[in-house]
C-alpha cells in the first residue's frame, strides 16, 4: 500500500491536471467566439440602440432619391445595422454593382465589386413573406448575410426567394428610379458598364 503522501500527491496531480483541462476547454470556446465575432454581428443591446435613430431612409442616387421604410419587427438587427452604417457614411458615393433588368438592384459594397463589406457577416433573420416588386432584403454570402450589400426587387414577384430572404425595409416612393437602375446596360457579370452611384443614405422619422 502507497504511503499517505504519495496518495495525496496523486490527487493534487488529477486535480491540477484537471483544472488545466478544463481551463484548456474554456480558452477554445472564447476562441471561437471572438472569431465569430469577427464574421457575425450578433443582436445585442448596442446593436439594436440604433434601431430609435430613424424609421425611414432616402438612397439619394444620381438618378434620383429611393426612400425606404424599415421593418424593424421582421429584421431588427439588419435594420440596426443599416442604420449604423448609413449614420457613419458607409454608403456614400459606393455604386450599383449587379443590376438585372426587371428583377433586382444590389448595391452596399465599397469596393463595387461584390465581395466586400464591413468587414463581418449578419445572421439571417428569415422572413415568410412573399418577396415581392419593392422590398429591400440583405444580400446573402452563401449561408450568411453580407454584412452591408442589399438588394431591391424591381420585379413584381419572386416566388423561388419566398421564405428565404431578410426582409429589413421596402420602398415607399422612388421606384420609378428603381426601374430606371434596372434599364441599366451590363456585362457578363450584370455590372452596369457606366457606374450609378449612391451619393449617401439620409435618415429620418422617429
Amino acid at each position: 500500500m502507497p504511503p499517505p503522501e504519495k496518495k495525496v500527491f496523486k490527487s493534487l496531480m488529477y486535480s491540477v491536471l484537471g483544472g488545466l483541462l478544463v481551463a484548456s476547454m474554456i480558452f477554445v470556446i472564447l476562441l471561437v467566439r471572438a472569431e465569430d465575432s469577427e464574421h457575425f454581428l450578433t443582436t445585442n443591446a448596442t446593436q439594436r440602440s440604433f434601431l430609435h435613430l430613424a424609421d425611414t431612409a432616402t438612397l439619394v442616387t444620381e438618378r434620383g432619391s429611393i426612400t425606404i421604410k424599415f421593418e424593424k419587427d421582421l429584421a431588427p438587427n439588419a435594420v440596426a445595422n443599416f442604420i449604423k452604417l448609413a449614420d457613419r457614411g458607409f454608403y456614400d458615393d459606393t455604386i450599383f454593382h449587379r443590376v438585372i433588368s426587371g428583377g433586382v438592384i444590389q448595391g452596399g459594397d465599397p469596393t463595387g465589386e461584390g465581395d466586400g463589406g464591413p468587414g463581418y457577416s449578419l445572421i439571417p433573420e428569415v422572413s415568410e413573406k412573399n418577396i415581392k416588386r419593392g422590398l429591400v432584403v440583405m444580400a446573402r454570402d452563401g449561408k450568411r448575410l453580407s454584412g452591408s450589400q442589399f438588394i431591391i426587387v424591381s420585379a413584381k414577384r419572386v416566388p423561388d426567394l419566398d421564405g428565404t430572404q431578410t426582409i429589413f425595409a421596402e420602398v415607399t416612393s422612388g421606384m420609378d428610379i428603381v426601374d430606371s437602375i434596372s434599364r441599366a446596360r451590363t456585362d457578363e457579370n450584370d455590372k452596369p458598364y457606366s457606374d450609378i452611384t449612391l451619393y449617401r443614405v439620409n435618415l429620418s422619422g422617429n
